[in-house]
């Protein structure tokens, strides 16, 4: 991955982007710097504006866009410049080299280090002409058990366990393949989380 890559992702936001901080310019400006440490790829925005709100506009926006990387929030601080008054907002966001790339309804879910497939066909009770009844196949599903690291704050973890409480369909994109389905239970322990979905 390069700064370029982050620039072009970036670019077509309607706010000047600049590399890192860049007091130089004149706000709104969004600044970007990307660093890899121990195998985690960094990216930190730096929002510069009159308003806080716009700060906040731009980092959403941000946000949206390095998703679609499988950037995923790690922390936010908020500033004001103390010689120019203008306000200031950073947001970092990390990418660990090796982590599946998984999407729940457009959102990354973060920390994601295996899944597996399981098709089922339960036997469905029918009664035939002569009223006998007897088991036949039924329609086959497929449950996928998605496995990752136990992360708190990250969004993508958050949703899957609103979307089990709720028994909610969720629409998933796994390495590149979508997919359609319930999110049944959520299993969190003290370092990890399991989900189940029961696909469509």
């Amino acid at each position: 991955m390069r700064p370029q890559e982050i620039f072009d992702l970036l670019q077509p936001l309607p706010w000047q982007v600049v590399r890192g901080k860049d007091k130089g310019a004149s706000p709104p400006t969004l600044g970007y710097d990307l660093r890899l440490m121990s195998g985690v790829w960094h990216v930190t925005l730096f929002a510069r504006a009159y308003l806080m709100e716009m700060c906040d506009d731009m980092l959403d926006a941000g946000a949206q866009a390095l998703g679609t990387l499988y950037f995923h929030p790690d922390k936010c601080e908020d500033g004001t410049e103390k010689d120019t008054g203008i306000f200031t907002k950073s947001m970092a966001f990390i990418l660990r080299v090796g982590d599946i790339q998984v999407l729940a309804d457009g959102t990354p879910i973060g920390g994601v280090t295996g899944y597996e497939w399981a098709l089922h066909t339960e036997n469905t009770l029918v009664r035939d002409v002569a009223g006998v009844q007897r088991r036949v196949p039924g329609s086959p599903s497929a449950t996928l058990t998605l496995n990752a690291r136990r992360l708190d704050a990250d969004a993508g973890q958050l949703l899957l366990l609103q979307k089990a409480a709720g028994r909610e369909r969720i629409a998933f994109t796994l390495d590149g393949t979508p997919c359609t389905g319930y999110c049944g239970t959520v299993h969190r322990r003290h370092d990890g989380l399991t989900a189940d979905i029961t696909l469509e």
